[in-house]
Formats: structure tokens, sequence, C-alpha cells
């Protein structure tokens, strides 16, 4: 990944035959960058495509507690400065327009979790990857996580001292600058040792 070498953490799946058909144990395998100058920029960019890889925000409202992410399209889309949002239907998108902050993940989209616990992460140095399918909406307001055990990290604490944590810390950070997570994207829902499971 191009400018994202300050830091390199090789992860390997330690699971044989973990891998689902057609992939290799080769292909579990992946490298986690951590830069002190550019993840934030690479895990916000405008034009690597939409927020939170195209989930409907407006439909996490809707499904019940573990329920896998609803994806949107391009037909419905909405934007926010630079960022684009897609909705599986007109009306989500509709809801969304009147209403974008009813609708807008906490802290960007970036792992709750690690926005409110992980100190290591600053301006500068964002990127508490977060899975789509790994949610909870806690007092109207979406959360989305790495992967499970993060978002058990968080649910099963203190949430209240979690969210002014978050909050506080988001706002110290961008204060009214409008920023969405748009490329770190986690895709597998058990498991920090691969990004694919």
């Amino acid at each position: 990944v191009a400018g994202v070498v300050a830091l390199a953490l090789y992860v390997h799946t330690s699971s044989p035959g973990a891998q689902g058909p057609g992939e290799s144990q080769a292909s579990l395998d992946t490298v986690v960058y951590r830069s002190s100058s550019t993840t934030t920029s690479y895990c916000t960019s405008t034009s690597a495509g939409p927020v939170l890889g195209g989930a409907d925000l407006v439909a996490y409202h809707s499904l019940d507690a573990g329920s896998d992410a609803v994806m949107g399209t391009s037909d419905y889309v909405a934007t926010i400065g630079d960022y684009e949002f897609y909705f599986s239907t007109a009306s989500n998108r509709d809801l969304f327009e009147a209403n974008p902050s009813k609708y807008t993940p906490a802290w960007g989209g970036f792992c709750s979790w690690g926005i409110a616990e992980e100190d290591w992460w600053t301006k500068s140095d964002l990127g508490p990857y977060a899975n789509p399918n790994s949610w909870t909406i806690v007092g109207g307001r979406l959360h989305v996580f790495m992967y499970e055990t993060p978002m058990d990290y968080f649910l099963e604490g203190d949430i209240k001292g979690e969210v002014y944590s978050g909050d506080e810390r988001w706002e110290g950070w961008f204060s009214d600058d409008v920023v969405f997570n748009t490329r770190c994207i986690w895709h597998c829902a058990t498991t920090d040792k691969t990004q694919f499971c």
C-alpha cells in the first residue's frame, strides 16, 4: 500500500484448514499497516469509495442484532461534503438526507472500541478498522467494530463512559471537520488474525 510504510506487523492465522473453498493458507495471511503520518488520509480518502464500503446506514436501524449489514448501491447515493453514502432503496436515501446526523456512524465509522479505549490512535494516525457486519446501536446511534471481541468489550463495559470518552476524543481531533471511514474496512467478524475469513 503506497505511502503506508512506517510500521508493518505481520499477522498470520494459526488455524490450519480455516481457509474457505479455493483459498490457500497464504491468502489468509495479511499485513496490517500502521503509520504515524498517512493512516488517517489513507482511511478517510473520499476517492476510495463509499463510507463503510457502501453499507446502508439507515437499514441498520431496522435490522435484528447480529444481522449482517445491508449493502447499498450506487443507484441510491447521498453525499456529505465529498463523501458518498450508498443505500439499498430510495426511501432509505431520502431518510438519510432528511436527517444525516441520526444515521451517520459514531466516530466516522471507525471501530468504536478503538476510538474510545485504545490510546495509540491519534488524529494523524487514525485507523481502528471497522467491519460493517460487527455493529450495535446504542442510544439510537450506530457503532461499528473491527470484529466481535471489541464489540463485546464495548457492550460489557461502561458504555456511558466509553461513549463519553469516544465523543471527547473525536471532538478534540476533528471538531467540525467531516471525516468518515472509506477504506479501513475489516472483513472478518471473528478475529483480528486475518482481514478476510
